[in-house]
């Protein structure tokens, strides 16, 4: 017989835009320190690879770096629509030219899937106006105007459409789902999420992940409370602070915060 190794390996393929790599990439250092004889296999993009696995990030040595390509023609001028650089690279990963011979050196023996469940709202709802979306379990009060553009609306042949479309269709055949969740917080919703899915892990908030004791650097000045928001929550009634995230992309003007 053949033999078999017993090594595992775990293969993480994290869309390279926004806060979603380093995210991800915090998990998986975890989860590499609390696993030292597991190989974690890291595709991402030149810049994102280059920014994660410096020398001062001290990575653990069972994460290994590969480098997929971004899609970006040398010489390239971006015309400035952040959707530009995305379209790009979905283009060059779903070519899969280089992306196989990046995949093949891996030799990866497994597959993580982090994705979103698009198709079945839109196979559902697709033709609709107005009103709510209702089928969306916990999510009785969001509007169709609500959903993100590229769901029921916008241009659903966009790359980065079609990819969404095809990620729900997978959804259900992963093994598992790790969610940005916590079951305390919405236990009918998991329980929801746990009766259609092979298994469900809430693993959150990934912000609050603490990695491995390591000599690592401390934060820039912008994390520091310079406004002194921490004390004036402790004086806020509870429940009475609602807090907006526009995340990491794009950060709106003061003027139209406040």
């Amino acid at each position: 017989m053949a033999n078999v190794s017993n090594e595992r390996h775990v293969a993480v393929f994290p869309f390279p835009f926004a806060s979603h790599f380093g995210t991800l990439f915090r998990l998986v250092r975890c989860l590499a320190a609390d696993a030292p004889t597991v190989t974690f296999s890291f595709f991402s993009t030149p810049k994102t690879i280059e920014s994660l696995f410096s020398p001062s990030k001290n990575v653990p040595g069972n994460i290994k770096p590969y480098v997929v390509p971004d899609g970006v023609p040398e010489g390239h001028v971006f015309s400035g629509n952040p959707e530009e650089p995305i379209t790009l690279y979905i283009t060059a990963v779903e070519d899969g030219k280089n992306l196989k011979g990046v995949l093949k050196a891996a030799e990866a023996e497994g597959r993580v899937w982090y994705v979103r469940c698009v198709s079945v709202v839109r196979r559902r709802l697709g033709g609709r106006d107005g009103g709510a979306v209702g089928l969306v379990y916990g999510f009785s009060e969001l509007r169709l105007g609500d959903l993100p553009t590229g769901v029921l609306f916008g241009n659903l042949e966009s790359p980065f459409a079609i990819m969404q479309h095809k990620m729900g269709r997978a959804l259900p055949k992963a093994t598992a789902i790790a969610i940005n969740s916590i079951e305390e917080l919405d236990p009918d919703i998991i329980q929801d999420l746990k009766s259609k899915f092979k298994m469900i892990l809430n693993v959150s908030p990934f912000s609050a992940i603490s990695l491995p004791s390591s000599p690592l650097p401390l934060p820039p000045s912008s994390y520091t409370d310079e406004y002194g928001c921490i004390p004036w929550l402790d004086n806020c009634k509870p429940a009475s602070v609602a807090y907006i995230g526009f995340g990491t992309l794009a950060t709106p003007p003061p003027v139209e915060v406040l």
